[in-house]
């Protein structure tokens, strides 16, 4: 299993023992009402998901705070060609919604798309009004680059996610009394970049 730290936080490469507790999560109307596939998923919807997106360009983690699972981040259809990847996030934990648990989770996945891929930009997709979702994304430095029927699209490089998240880091870091800095552990997978592979060695 793939494994990103940093400060307060874990995230665990999601596995199939884990899908339903998601599942779970992303069926709660305070989610899926702002996802925009709103339906409620079923358990075999569920598991034809995962088949589909557990492969080497899909990186879904579990976020863990304090030991506690509460929550789901990713970054999918990755690109090293184009050097792109979309990101998303959700806390399915209601009461750590408001705490630094997704600030931690966001900066710590973003580390690993431009530090250790090497992406040029992560892009996400939310709905126009979720204006909650659009305030967090643009104090991690993501810009707006489009909005039509409904979607909002933001984009976000390593030069403005460095600039918009420096004192940010700072603070978090000495909340988690930590050094801050990203690690990652785990074993080569076929389900991992090469790249990844590499850095697992």
């Amino acid at each position: 299993m793939l494994i990103l730290s940093q400060y307060d936080i874990e995230l665990h490469r999601l596995t199939r023992t884990d899908i339903e507790l998601v599942r779970s999560w992303r069926n709660q109307d305070r989610i899926r009402n702002q996802m925009f596939y709103t339906a409620l998923i079923t358990e075999q919807e569920q598991e034809l998901w995962f088949d589909s997106v557990n492969n080497s360009l899909n990186y879904y983690f579990l976020i863990v705070f304090k030991s506690k699972k509460i929550g789901l981040i990713h970054a999918k259809n990755i690109d090293l060609e184009v050097g792109y990847g979309e990101g998303g996030i959700f806390i399915g934990e209601l009461a750590d919604e408001n705490s630094w648990a997704a600030t931690m989770a966001s900066i710590c996945l973003l580390s690993f798309v431009f530090e250790k891929l090497s992406l040029k930009s992560s892009l996400i997709k939310v709905k126009s009004n979720n204006l909650n979702a659009i305030k967090y994304n643009e104090l991690l430095g993501y810009k707006e680059v489009s909005s039509l029927d409904k979607c909002t699209v933001m984009s976000l490089d390593k030069k403005s996610f460095n600039r918009a998240t420096s004192k940010l880091k700072s603070t978090l870091a000495k909340i988690a009394g930590t050094d801050g800095k990203m690690t990652l552990c785990g074993t080569a997978s076929d389900l991992n970049l090469p790249e990844i592979n590499k850095l697992l060695k």
